[in-house]
């Protein structure tokens, strides 16, 4: 571990428009902003000798407030996990006071620190006679530093805690791998000691309510360290495991390089690979004695990533040439790539060859993997809708970026479609970003600019990004960086009349959907002969196969739609776009009807209990019935008196009278296929299965 004299730039003052929160930080920004609030940090780095190991360790000391001897302040604590130690927090609970100072270490050090407060107080409150007429219970709380450092050598002493109580101050805190933190890491990352404060306006008491409202100054000192790098996600991608793969991956390839083994591979590998821009060195065969195959460029060049300085990998040769024109001057620095190319250069860009030769690449790359199109129709009267009012108030939208933004919100809910596996199906490389594409038919041909990030963006900042590439590319000044590292792409085939098609992958995207025509049509009401006209639009989609998990996923995904969102907010990058059923009558409600946090379809009736479930369209929920946390497809019956806990019911299937469906532990969900009847009284238990085949046999 390395030390260094320079004080680092924290985020607030490298991106001064950052907002972080609502409420604006104190001065320093430190817990030490909030009166009387005293710190110290002191850290103990030692380099290995004969009597020990790598010593990275320290103390961090807080003082409620200088005299926290004689007056003691209000407390409580909370505990985040099961395993961490804090001593003193039996009399936190029994008195909610405190008089100690708050010590944090490490793990091997909580003796010593408890030691340091009694000489301390000692030292400054025995009596006359040199006795203590008093007793203390001192707070200290641990977190492991056993990866950094040589706990066995106990560096901490007593006299660490004594000099950290008298040295507190109300400077800033220190931050980083200092103090109690010096030797901590979060998920194989930088851990250590944070601070922060905030200013708050509240009342004295409620008598006051609004009236006489008083500064208060909030502070938090945070002791961070925990997780293991393999555990580490976001969103639900696993990060961590993607680090340690690409870790291992750069680790053979030095090996790989340093030794003398011939590289294995035929000639038509090697003209491939040329064709390709990658260099043999940096690949894995799995083939035969390590031999190079196809297969392996093909995984390799859609794994890699734009981070290169000296060159970006294409999606296709057409690509490649398209963003050569674009740059009229070196991309940075540190590039290789040099100024535009000359006009005779740039001639041969619009040779018709040269497009068919990359399409005819992409489509022998698509088809030497498995995946399947599925075509679908979709209701869009109601975006269509929403779209006109948009637009009448001055607001250009097309309809486009909703759609992108449904397609990201998809794979949030299934990460794993956002990624692609190896041709052994041995390996899952998840994709962090959605950065969803869309086809432009520009002079130079087809081109596929993407719009990055879209997890994190609104519809309006999709809007305006979908707007930027479009400009962009009709004046031939897209970036290579706009055309690579797509995630997920959209054609539209409606333009020219289509209504389905077979769009074909680009890799390493994972999928593509072709958008058909808009279309309006009559739609039959249910069970009826009345019609109404919908605003309808046809999608194909084409992807690799992917499993999206087991049930109990599925049933996740769908309970998160109960926490309901506010109004349409365009500028919101977290407002859900959700689907339309069919078209029926409103849901009736009678007069024992309860429900909450439950989404109910059109077309239902309800005079039972439903709670934190979602019901489709035209379900019958009987008086006495319960439904709790569960998912009911159209059409499905439950009787009076039944309950369904925990479990997935698909279409037209009737629950008998005083039937129980599911209950019991978390991880269990039952289900019930599609137009089985279950007899009244009948218990169904947790977790089970039953199917109609299951009934049939």
């Amino acid at each position: 571990m390395s030390t260094s004299t320079t004080t680092r730039v924290r985020i607030r003052e490298l991106l001064p428009k950052l907002q972080l929160g609502r409420y604006q930080p104190g001065l320093l920004n430190s817990i030490t902003d909030v009166p009387g609030v005293l710190v110290n940090t002191e850290s103990i780095i030692l380099p290995a000798s004969t009597s020990h190991k790598e010593i990275n360790t320290g103390v961090t000391t807080i003082l409620p407030r200088k005299d926290w001897f004689n007056k003691a302040c209000y407390a409580g604590y909370f505990r985040f996990n099961g395993s961490g130690e804090m001593t003193g927090s039996h009399w936190l609970d029994e008195t909610g006071l405190l008089n100690s100072p708050i010590i944090i270490t490490n793990s091997f050090a909580v003796g010593p620190c408890y030691s340091g407060i009694y000489e301390y107080a000692i030292r400054e409150y025995k009596n006359e006679k040199g006795l203590c007429d008093w007793f203390l219970l001192p707070v200290v709380a641990e977190t492991c530093d056993i990866a950094l450092n040589d706990v066995t050598a106990f560096p901490i002493k007593p006299e660490h805690v004594v000099r950290g109580i008298d040295s507190a101050s109300n400077d800033a805190v220190k931050e980083g791998n200092t103090g109690g933190g010096t030797g901590m890491w979060c998920h194989g990352f930088k851990g250590g000691t944070g601070s922060s404060s905030r200013v708050i306006m509240g009342i004295v008491n409620d008598a006051d309510k609004n009236e006489n409202l008083v500064q208060y100054i909030v502070g938090v000192l945070v002791q961070c360290n925990y997780g293991a790098q393999r555990d580490f996600r976001i969103t639900g991608v696993p990060i961590g495991q993607m680090i340690i793969a690409e870790t291992e991956d750069a680790v053979k390839t030095v090996l790989r390089k340093a030794s003398l083994t011939n590289i294995l591979a035929t000639p038509t590998v090697r003209k491939m690979a040329k064709e390709l821009q990658i260099s043999l060195d940096d690949i894995q065969g799995t083939g035969k004695d390590g031999r190079i195959l196809e297969e392996d460029l093909l995984i390799f060049k859609s794994s890699k990533s734009s981070r290169s300085n000296s060159r970006i990998p294409p999606l296709s040769p057409i690509f490649a040439k398209q963003s050569s024109k674009s740059h009229s001057n070196p991309v940075s620095s540190s590039s290789n790539l040099k100024t535009t190319p000359n006009q005779s250069q740039i001639s041969s860009i619009t040779d018709r060859k040269d497009i068919r030769k990359a399409f005819v690449q992409i489509k022998t790359q698509a088809n030497s993997i498995p995946h399947f199109t599925y075509c679908d129709q979709y209701d869009m009267t109601q975006l269509v809708q929403i779209r006109k009012q948009l637009n009448n108030e001055k607001r250009k939208f097309s309809l486009t970026p909703f759609i992108i933004k449904a397609c990201s919100q998809t794979l949030i809910d299934y990460p794993i479609l956002n990624s692609h596996i190896d041709s052994k199906c041995e390996t899952i490389l998840y994709k962090a970003s959605h950065n969803i594409g869309f086809t432009i038919d520009t002079k130079d041909g087809p081109l596929v600019p993407n719009i990055k990030n879209v997890q994190q963006l609104s519809i309006s900042q999709i809007e305006n990004e979908f707007n930027r590439l479009q400009e962009l590319a009709h004046h031939g000044k897209l970036l290579e960086e706009d055309l690579t590292n797509g995630t997920f792409s959209l054609s539209n085939i409606g333009d020219i009349g289509g209504t389905y098609a077979v769009p074909i992958l680009l890799l390493p995207q994972v999928a593509i959907g072709a958008l058909g025509k808009i279309i309006r049509q009559p739609v039959a009401q249910d069970e009826d002969e009345s019609y109404s006209y919908r605003v309808r639009s046809m999608m194909s989609v084409s992807c690799y196969w992917r499993d999206v998990g087991i049930p109990e996923s599925y049933w996740q995904a769908s309970m998160d739609l109960v926490l309901q969102k506010g109004d349409l907010n365009l500028d919101d990058p977290e407002w859900p776009i959700l689907t339309r059923s069919a078209q029926r009558l409103p849901a009736h409600m009678l007069s024992s009807a309860r429900f909450e946090n439950s989404l109910i379809s059109p077309g239902c009736t309800i005079n039972g209990t439903v709670i934190r479930s979602i019901l489709g369209p035209g379900c019958i929920v009987d008086a006495g019935a319960i439904i709790r946390d569960s998912i009911l497809f159209d059409e499905v019956h439950v009787e009076e008196g039944a309950t369904i806990e925990r479990a997935i019911i698909d279409e037209k299937v009737v629950i008998g009278k005083q039937a129980l469906v599911g209950g019991g532990a978390k991880t269990d969900i039952t289900m019930i296929g599609k137009k089985i009847k279950i007899a009244p009284g009948i218990h169904v238990p947790a977790g089970e299965k039953i199917s109609p085949k299951r009934i049939k046999d």
